[in-house]
């Protein structure tokens, strides 16, 4: 969600491709602590579960979500992408379904303008490092920008992690994964991950040396320390935006889109 414009890097461009597909085996083909904990972190259920520093199943009746983890940001800012919506803390557009997800919705206004809803975890979870999940459902379409990301608590001074994004401008692809450094000026990205509208497990693994990207589990790429890596404490943000340059202009048909997310997990492995 950064507003400078994504580059997709191949594989030679400092990120290193795993040779093995992405499996999670350790020596002698075990699974180690750490291999676990991602394990269990991406699994759908997860009943053997390691230490979570954050976890939010959004489980409960009908309402809201947890205020112990998420706060809102509020307002139409353009959010230096030119984006449409504006943000709220209203019912209308985020809230538990009672089934077992967060729902981010955005509506089309009576008036023909965009509300929607962008939560974060400011104030209540950050952390440095550690292993950052989550299940979630695209809503796809022209003119939406849905995002799992992460900003460093001082903003893009602290750099920026995109776990899985999709566009609604079709220029940029269907979605992708991605790391800004501290202040924006160094991008890794991948390519094209498909997000589509069906569910996928978008996780991210960050230390003090690499950032990895996986898909249900398939590694997607790995990206090695660069200039301004990322090393302070970042924050989650969920978010649904509308236009912009990432999201394109939405249809004067579209009236509503949702994105649905099952869980979020997070681990210090």
């Amino acid at each position: 969600m950064a507003v400078s414009t994504i580059v997709h890097y191949p594989a030679d461009a400092g990120c290193d491709w795993e040779e093995d597909g992405g499996t999670l085996k350790g020596k002698k083909g075990g699974l180690g602590a750490a291999a676990l904990a991602l394990a269990c972190l991406m699994s759908q259920a997860c009943d053997a579960s390691p230490t979570f520093t954050f976890d939010d199943e959004f489980n409960g009746a009908r309402g809201s979500p947890s205020a112990a983890n998420w706060g809102y940001d509020i307002g139409n800012k353009g959010w230096g992408n030119h984006e449409l919506e504006t943000y709220t803390s209203s019912r209308t557009n985020s809230y538990l379904d009672g089934a077992g997800h967060l729902v981010i919705k955005a509506v089309r206004e009576p008036n023909g303008t965009w509300t929607s809803a962008r939560l974060v975890t400011l104030g209540h979870f950050s952390q440095t490092y550690g292993t950052f999940s989550t299940r979630i459902k695209f809503p796809g379409g022209v003119g939406m920008w849905p995002a799992f990301w992460l900003l460093g608590n001082n903003g893009e001074s602290g750099g920026e992690i995109d776990i899985s994004e999709e566009y609604g401008n079709p220029a940029w692809g269907n979605s992708s994964a991605s790391v800004y450094s501290q202040n924006d000026t160094i991008t890794r990205a991948t390519g094209d991950t498909h997000a589509g509208t069906a569910w996928h497990i978008w996780t991210m693994s960050w230390s003090s040396t690499s950032i990895k990207f996986f898909k249900d589990g398939k590694l997607l790429l790995t990206v090695k320390e660069f200039p301004g890596w990322p090393r302070g404490r970042m924050y989650m943000i969920l978010n649904l935006a509308v236009g912009g340059s990432g999201g394109g202009t939405p249809p004067a048909s579209t009236k509503t889109a949702e994105m649905l997310v099952d869980w979020v997990r997070v681990s210090s492995e």
